[in-house]
């Protein structure tokens, strides 16, 4: 069985979570499937990250997007028509025309659409479509809309609604959806019995990569904070940590050294560096700033979907701590070992349980081993790619075998 997969961005390598998400994917559903890929760039894809998906992918087609000014033509005629903005970003009608002669040639049997934004792309497509929302984009819009001013308050706030109409939409053109959890479900712009029509994918890990290494002799951190730090929500967690947290902590005769680990650091973030807060940008094997550190530390306030630095931080066998809603993001399991703290983006004050869970965490070291164990083993137990890719295979041949539609 063919199955065609279509991305906003090449997978490799692996810099953002929808990266991630589907490198892991492709990987796991080409045994399966004969995987064929199509993905959008704003520049040609290095051999190198070609070879990449070679050994899962039947075929590898590319399309290079228009440069700024078709982007920005682009902007016009879909916010003319109420669309969102990022469709722009990524939409080029010489694109859509390569990408409909490769669906002509590959024939799938199966198409699997990533992200509303790939939907003008694969809407129109008279086969058995999934659409993987991956997040609830329009609450997480919503979000930032919040605590925008100026003219990003008015932009964020014209894709919030293009987005709640977009993700409405999707449901009705696309036979299955999936989300990436049960938090992002519940945001969905869809009454309750659509959504719990949309199955949860769950993300996975890497557990043969992602595992316990022994800490570097040179430096360990007390706190690691690890993402995408050109994205918002990781940018607010940062400063967060720096400005709040590490004074309360000072405070209370608890100094530490923090690290913020991860790609595309932005000004913001780069200024947080100091004697005792080290800004890596791009790092090679996220493992070894996953085993300097004694805990990960996630405050996340604005964003949705599941965090993968929790995931890894725990195949590793780090204890983490995070806010409420990133734990949500996890999943509701009763043995989940990470600590949930509430925290607002309303509220500057740092929670007395964070604080305390930072001292339990420092000061007790069968504590922190123990629960480095139970993380790793929480991860083995409930994030498999491999487990998550069949789940797919099974809502694909319910459909094939039926007739009927999964939506």
């Amino acid at each position: 069985m063919k199955l065609l997969v279509v991305l906003s961005r090449f997978p490799y390598p692996l810099e953002k979570g929808d990266q991630l998400r589907a490198y892991h994917q492709i990987k796991a559903l080409s045994a399966f499937y004969e995987l064929h890929l199509f993905c959008l760039s704003r520049k040609p894809v290095p051999a190198s990250c070609l070879h990449a998906l070679t050994p899962y992918c039947a075929s590898i087609c590319v399309g290079i997007a228009g440069g700024w000014f078709g982007r920005l033509c682009q902007a016009f005629r879909f916010w003319r028509r109420g669309l969102p903005l990022q469709y722009a970003y990524f939409y080029s009608r010489r694109v859509k025309r390569r990408f409909d002669r490769y669906y002509e040639r590959v024939a799938p049997d199966v198409l699997l659409s990533q992200l509303v934004r790939t939907m003008p792309y694969t809407a129109d497509k008279p086969v058995f479509k999934i659409l993987d929302y991956q997040d609830a984009f329009s609450y997480g819009m919503y979000k930032r809309y919040q605590v925008a001013r100026g003219l990003r308050r008015w932009i964020f706030r014209y894709e919030y609604n293009a987005l709640l109409r977009a993700e409405t939409r999707a449901f009705a053109r696309y036979d299955l959806c999936t989300i990436i959890s049960e938090q992002d479900r519940d945001a969905l712009p869809l009454d309750h019995a659509r959504q719990m029509r949309v199955k949860i994918w769950r993300n996975g890990v890497d557990t043969e990569y992602f595992r316990p290494l022994p800490p570097p002799t040179d430096r360990r951190f007390d706190i690691v904070f690890a993402g995408n730090m050109g994205y918002q929500p990781n940018e607010d967690a940062a400063e967060f940590l720096v400005q709040r947290l590490q004074p309360v902590l000072a405070q209370h005769d608890m100094p530490v050294d923090i690290l913020l680990a991860g790609t595309s650091p932005t000004y913001i973030v780069r200024r947080l560096a100091s004697d005792t807060v080290t800004v890596t940008g791009w790092i090679r094997d996220m493992r070894e700033a996953y085993a300097s550190g004694l805990m990960l530390v996630a405050p996340m306030r604005l964003g949705t979907g599941m965090q993968n630095k929790l995931l890894e931080a725990m195949a590793c066998g780090l204890p983490c701590i995070a806010s409420e809603i990133a734990v949500r993001g996890l999943g509701d399991f009763e043995d989940c070992p990470v600590r949930a703290v509430p925290l607002s983006f309303d509220n500057d004050r740092v929670p007395d349980a964070l604080v305390e869970a930072v001292r339990q965490y420092l000061s007790d070291a069968g504590l922190w081993a123990e629960l480095g164990r139970r993380g790793r083993a929480f991860v083995l137990k409930y994030y498999s790619w491999s487990a998550q890719a069949a789940n797919l295979k099974t809502w694909t041949d319910g459909f094939i075998f039926s007739g009927t539609r999964m939506g």
